[in-house]
């Protein structure tokens, strides 16, 4: 579910019950007749606990449900199914792959997927546990994206910056000679991501115009 405001409805509508939930709360709380009587028949808790428990329930249980159900379906028909899920928000859409394929195939067809393949292998390297390999991708991430004239040079405003700190700590679990010693932590790549992401931004806003546009019916 999207709104205009670039916010999941989900969340929107979560906000929206605490906030009137807690509201209520406050006021059952400083009414001494109810805090006497009412506590008997309606616990105050129990205000606290349903925001609580629908929060839950938008956020947590229904993207599972709706992902849960895509991926039951034949691949053929899951594009044009997670359409309507596409949201305002890039990072819902790139969390599940049948949104991400979506938005990818877009991104290929207006010449600026390299964003996106970089936001992929990022992950791709935080998936990874052994110290070694971390390295290894990582190294392949500066190569393929961030040495000037590199096959899918990224369009970075700060790339020497990106750049020095990763070969930085890179260095620095090289020059470990036990692997435990220096971890290559996934915050590494933060920087880079927030780049990335930023990069996306225009394609991706162009991206859930299109989809709205094809979501719409045709005149007759």
């Amino acid at each position: 579910m999207r709104d205009t405001w670039g916010i999941a409805k989900q969340l929107t509508l979560s906000i929206i019950v605490y906030v009137v939930f807690c509201v209520m709360f406050g006021i059952t709380q400083s009414i001494p007749a109810f805090v006497r009587t009412g506590e008997k028949y309606i616990p105050a808790v129990w205000i606290l606990l349903f925001p609580i428990t629908f929060d839950h329930i938008c956020n947590n249980l229904y993207p599972c449900i709706v992902a849960f159900e895509l991926f039951q379906r034949p691949s053929s028909d899951q594009k044009e199914d997670a359409a309507p899920y596409i949201e305002d928000n890039i990072l819902v859409t790139l969390e599940y792959d049948v949104t991400r394929k979506l938005f990818k195939e877009y991104a290929m067809k207006s010449f600026c997927v390299e964003d996106l393949i970089c936001w992929e292998d990022i992950q791709l390297y935080k998936s990874l546990s052994s110290n070694r390999k971390r390295i290894e991708k990582a190294q392949e991430i500066i190569d393929r994206y961030l040495v000037e004239n590199s096959p899918a040079e990224l369009n970075l405003s700060n790339p020497i910056d990106i750049l020095n700190d990763l070969r930085a700590s890179i260095e620095r679990m090289e020059s470990s000679e036990n692997d435990e010693e220096v971890h290559l932590h996934d915050e590494i790549f933060m920087k880079l991501e927030g780049c990335i992401l930023s990069n996306m931004n225009d394609v991706y806003l162009r991206f859930v115009s299109h989809q709205r546009e094809k979501r719409q019916p045709k005149p007759q």
